[in-house]
């Protein structure tokens, strides 16, 4: 990376770190174009966030089929969107997946380069792990067993979430999800969750032995291994 390439991303970190910076400069920039979620506000029910390419949009709509009333801020992949969390007092969910599969699922889908991808993980994730109230959700228990990932933020929410009633809102979400997909497909839109493809996967695999060369990849590993350490705890919810 150079120099002027160095720069750039320590501005974009930056920015993306503080509330009022990120907030303006998505007034005048479309660059974040993987941040085109919504900020907590007073209203905010819950705030979930994640790395991009961490199952970010399933987990959304988990959430929104427990919480059908709420109001969820999501999809900035900012440490922005967690700094004002803690200082409004919302419960906040973050979703992290092992570092490798989600830094080269980021870098095919978005085109960014390898180091900015990893400076991007270990600043955003390394701030979450850093925050006692956060709720960490496993990439790999979100996709194996989506109904215990819901009796946890039920517990995190204040309320009780029976087994049946958890399999049944997961089944209903992959039903929406496979409808939506095969609607996207019929039409020819792009999809709006990183669905696999065995083109995506072969340049997945290609990136593997860079990313994991690559400066910072060791930290990342460390902090995934943080989180995933508390990943099946239910952390006290702010505010409560």
């Amino acid at each position: 990376m150079t120099i002027g390439h160095r720069a750039l991303l320590a501005m974009r970190m930056c920015v993306k770190g503080s509330p009022f910076m990120y907030r303006s400069w998505r007034v005048v920039s479309r660059s974040f174009r993987d941040s085109t979620g919504n900020l907590p506000e007073n209203s905010t029910s819950l705030v979930l966030e994640g790395f991009p390419s961490s199952g970010n949009t399933f987990a959304m709509r988990l959430a929104a089929e427990l919480l059908p009333t709420c109001e969820i801020a999501s999809h900035t992949h900012c440490v922005a969107s967690l700094v004002i969390a803690a200082r409004l007092s919302k419960p906040c969910m973050v979703v992290v997946r092992e570092p490798i599969a989600a830094i080269s699922s980021y870098v095919v889908r978005y085109n960014r380069p390898i180091e900015e991808a990893v400076e991007e993980y270990k600043t955003f994730n390394g701030y979450a792990a850093s925050q006692p109230r956060v709720m960490i959700v496993d990439f790999a228990a979100l996709t194996d067993t989506p109904a215990v990932v819901l009796q946890r933020l039920a517990a995190f929410r204040g309320f009780d979430l029976g087994k049946e009633e958890a399999v049944a809102m997961a089944e209903r979400v992959f039903h929406q999800i496979d409808t939506t997909r095969k609607a996207q497909l019929k039409v020819g839109k792009e999809l709006t969750i990183g669905w696999k493809t065995e083109e995506k996967e072969q340049k997945k695999r290609a990136l593997e032995g860079s990313i994991a060369a690559s400066a910072g990849i060791r930290d990342c590993r460390r902090i995934f291994e943080d989180m995933k350490a508390v990943a099946s705890k239910v952390p006290k919810s702010p505010g409560r």
